[in-house]
């Protein structure tokens, strides 16, 4: 065989690392492939590096990417949207009032958020006693049609 054959990755391998950067980053892909037996061409395991460069060597999307086609936004985004400041946004992440999804593989790992489709965000307010948590309120569908 050609060394060019041998060095290809198997498409085994291509396609469970599509199915697993659905969602997970090029890390938790590398480790999840390793986890399921899968070796590169040498017989060595996966790395970060490793996940990425095959990814882009055969045009895959990264979670990143595909987070954004489903309309998933940055906390400056949604920050503009809201019209608040980006701590705030990655707070109210934080506590879980905002859906968001991990799609990065540091330690610092980024945050996409989930698209609001109308839902309105309620303020809080603070107190010594009965602070309220500011919360998100979700858009009515309506029963009248547009013209």
């Amino acid at each position: 065989m050609p060394m060019a054959e041998v060095r290809k990755t198997r498409s085994a391998v291509i396609q469970k690392l599509d199915e697993l950067l659905q969602h997970s980053s090029d890390q938790q892909a590398a480790q999840q492939l390793n986890a399921l037996g899968f070796t590169n061409w040498k017989g060595d395991a996966f790395t970060t590096k490793r996940v990425s460069y095959v990814r882009r060597l055969y045009g895959l999307k990264s979670c990143a990417d595909r987070l954004r086609d489903q309309g998933f936004l940055t906390g400056d985004e949604l920050a503009q949207q809201l019209g608040v400041s980006l701590s705030q946004v990655h707070a109210l992440g934080r506590t879980g009032v905002l859906p968001r999804q991990r799609c990065g593989g540091s330690e610092r790992e980024r945050c996409l958020y989930a698209p609001l489709n109308g839902a309105v965000l309620a303020n809080g307010r603070g107190g010594r006693y009965r602070s309220k948590r500011p919360t998100l309120i979700r858009a009515q569908p309506s029963g009248q049609e547009a013209v």
